[in-house]
């Protein structure tokens, strides 16, 4: 029989549940509605923008300038008008003349470039702030320039003592004068030679008193050297109208010791129609060379060796050469100290001169001088390693070039372009970066 059941009703299905509300969103001003009066307005938000940026990158230049550029050894600092024809600035380069670019700029000539001892500074003359060269001092990079001179009369010869920190050497009005450099500033300038009137002279060579170049009249200093060696002092050229004889400054505290008679009568005397120094790495030996030499019984030129408180050094002389006319000058020790560098000069008067081409020799002596270049040299220096030797080259047609060469003669390379005027080279001393 059918099931006649009715079936029971099935249940509803329960009602979709309703989405929850959206989560208000609660903004500051709701949260905070005190805070709507004090917000910053907009349109000081540009200003605050570049305040802080500006802040970030001050600070950014600053830790990039708390690490001073110190060129590495052998690198070079010269003037050139490359670019600014008349005009020298000072350039820096490799050793090999790549990679130069220049650390000065401007209406203004710069020259005579000398790096401190420890490289990280560079003296050089400029007229940017008067009409005549002053000394300036700048960091090796080029920047935070600072006149140190100021007085009348123009400068030249700018050079660092290596042996007392903050020591500047100068030549001015013909006199040689010093000043000591320091984070605050330039102090006085003293003047060393020709020494104050009723200064102190030690007395000559020969051991007797003598007369000094002073008291013989007019005196002026061309030229000086500073001793290398830690605490002492330098030698001077001194010139006296008719000849040039050597002094020399065992210490800046000391008397001055003209050295015009040396004890050994068949050495020739201290004095010459033409002087030039130039010490050994070590300070122990300084090289004279003398053009012309005065109080021989003919005539001759030559190189002559000193210790460091100008007292003659026993043996024959590196370079004696029988003539008043033709012989060395510019004498420059080689790293290790074992060869001398020299340029030979053809000079009939004082009035005319020739350079003949730049020649070594062992500090010992040689019967002959091996020739590395033959022409118009100038400004010969080793770099630090000894394995070449920069130089000036002129040219026939006016104006200098940098070139480069070995020792034994080899490798000659003109560095510069041919068409800018190179001057005043110097060598930075130091051993690496930091």
């Amino acid at each position: 029989m059918a099931d006649d059941r009715i079936p029971a009703p099935s249940s509803p299905d329960p009602p979709p549940e309703a989405p929850p509300p959206p989560r208000r969103k609660v903004y500051e001003p709701t949260l905070f509605p005190e805070r709507r009066h004090r917000r910053v307005p907009r349109w000081l938000a540009v200003p605050a923008l570049l305040l802080v940026c500006g802040g970030l990158l001050s600070w950014l230049w600053t830790s990039q300038h708390q690490i001073r550029f110190v060129p590495t050894a052998g690198q070079i600092v010269y003037a050139s008008d490359q670019g600014t024809p008349g005009t020298p600035h000072l350039w820096i380069a490799r050793s090999d003349g790549t990679g130069a670019h220049p650390l000065t700029r401007g209406p203004a000539a710069a020259a005579a470039p000398a790096f401190a001892p420890g490289g990280s500074q560079i003296a050089f003359l400029s007229d940017r702030d008067s009409r005549q060269n002053q000394v300036f001092v700048m960091d090796a990079d080029g920047q935070n320039v600072a006149q140190v001179t100021r007085n009348a009369g123009a400068k030249s010869q700018p050079a660092w003592a290596p042996g007392t920190p903050g020591l500047l050497g100068y030549m001015a009005g013909g006199a040689l004068s010093v000043v000591h450099l320091s984070s605050s500033g330039a102090g006085d300038a003293d003047r060393l030679l020709p020494p104050p009137p009723q200064a102190p002279h030690a007395p000559g060579a020969e051991g007797g008193p003598e007369e000094t170049l002073a008291q013989q009249g007019t005196v002026t200093v061309p030229a000086f050297a500073w001793c290398p060696a830690k605490g002492a002092g330098l030698a001077a050229v001194e010139d006296t109208g008719s000849f040039q004889a050597l002094a020399v400054l065992p210490t800046l505290s000391g008397g001055v010791r003209d050295v015009r008679q040396t004890p050994q009568g068949e050495v020739p005397l201290a004095a010459a129609d033409t002087l030039s120094l130039g010490w050994s790495p070590d300070g122990s030996l300084l090289a004279v060379a003398m053009l012309g030499i005065k109080g021989l019984p003919g005539a001759a030129s030559g190189i002559l060796l000193f210790g460091r408180d100008g007292s003659l050094v026993n043996g024959p002389p590196p370079v004696l050469v029988r003539s008043a006319t033709i012989g060395p000058q510019n004498p420059v020790f080689s790293p290790d100290g074992t060869q001398i560098l020299y340029e030979a000069w053809s000079q009939p008067d004082l009035a005319s001169r020739k350079r003949l081409g730049l020649y070594l020799i062992p500090v010992g002596g040689s019967p002959q001088p091996r020739l590395v270049y033959r022409g118009d040299v100038s400004d010969a220096q080793w770099t630090p390693d000894g394995s070449a030797i920069l130089f000036l080259v002129a040219r026939p047609g006016g104006g200098h070039d940098l070139c480069r060469i070995a020792p034994d003669g080899t490798g000659f390379t003109r560095l510069s372009d041919g068409h800018a005027d190179i001057s005043g080279l110097a060598i930075s001393p130091q051993s690496a970066a930091r």
